[in-house]
């Protein structure tokens, strides 16, 4: 099926539906007042000197980026 969309940088099926990672995100569990901590505290100011913010993006540039990768990938 793969074979039918003509991507010129094809892989292999498993490595794509058997993700090595993919589990590893999923072992995490935390409990309700953990969830509840970490919301209450995104707004606040955070010590690390090392965190970079991302830049604001516009629709029109997201749109444009969005475009480019569409026709990146085709």
């Amino acid at each position: 099926m793969i074979n039918n969309f003509g991507y010129r940088n094809r892989i292999d099926i498993n490595i794509l539906l058997d993700y090595s990672g993919e589990n590893k995100a999923c072992l995490e569990v935390y409990s309700l007042k953990e969830i509840i901590a970490f919301v209450c505290n995104v707004g606040k100011e955070v010590e690390d000197d090392n965190v970079e913010f991302l830049e604001i993006v516009t629709r029109k540039e997201a749109i444009i980026a969005s475009t480019i990768f569409h026709n990146f990938w085709m």
